[in-house]
């Protein structure tokens, strides 16, 4: 994932935050230089990383002060998208949740401090591109304090971690009135699990879109457990 964003964007600094021990096997494995800069990072919050394991992720955007890209290392940027990177907020892209998402009918999202009528549909964060650092802090700021609030009412799963990092950044996107696009053109129905109707937000339509960007996600397993068709 780094080596081919470095290849294609070499003038953007690339930054690795990690634990010790990611730090260890990495240096072990010698790829520590595939970054600019490798940051050691230790999880200090209150929120229970077994249910929310992206927590870091949000807390390092949390920490940016400056535009920056967030990019999962199961996602692959093939081509150079230097001109997509203006004043929008730039997703992977956009999904359909209804019956996915836990919203009002759920107790735990109704005793959440911060109170609204939660709509279903919301935004994969696997790439993620913050022109404005003011929206980026509303964000990660308020996901944060629900991930700290669903920790304490003891949530049982991570339906709840998708919910405070995806469905919130959908909705604080339309609340505000964020300009954003996302980089595939088509729905992602989260129920039918498959790619679905376009939309006027996107850059590239599915499956055109494999040709610059593609996030493995849960295809992880998918391979793993058919190694013959993927060797």
């Amino acid at each position: 994932s780094v080596r081919l964003w470095k290849k294609n964007h070499p003038n953007f600094p690339c930054f690795l935050y990690c634990d010790k021990l990611t730090y260890n096997l990495l240096k072990d494995i010698n790829v520590l230089k595939l970054w600019d800069e490798v940051i050691l990072y230790s999880h200090d919050l209150n929120i229970n990383r077994k249910v929310f394991w992206a927590c870091n992720k949000v807390n390092v955007l949390n920490k940016q002060t400056e535009p920056c890209i967030i990019l999962d290392h199961d996602s692959l940027v093939y081509k150079p998208i230097d001109e997509y990177l203006n004043d929008e907020v730039l997703v992977a892209h956009l999904e359909l949740g209804e019956g996915y998402y836990p919203t009002n009918y759920d107790e735990n999202i109704r005793n959440l401090s911060y109170n609204y009528h939660w709509e279903t549909n919301s935004v994969n964060v696997s790439f993620l591109y913050f022109p404005k650092i003011d929206f980026l802090k509303t964000y990660t700021s308020l996901s944060l304090k629900i991930m700290e609030e669903f920790t304490n009412m003891n949530v049982p799963n991570s339906q709840y971690l998708i919910f405070s990092e995806q469905l919130l950044l959908k909705h604080l996107l339309d609340k505000h009135k964020v300009k954003y696009k996302s980089l595939i053109t088509n729905y992602w129905d989260c129920n039918k699990w498959d790619w679905g109707e376009s939309h006027s937000k996107g850059i590239w339509k599915y499956p055109e879109s494999n040709l610059y960007y593609q996030h493995y996600g849960p295809l992880k397993n998918v391979i793993i457990n058919d190694s013959n068709r993927y060797k």
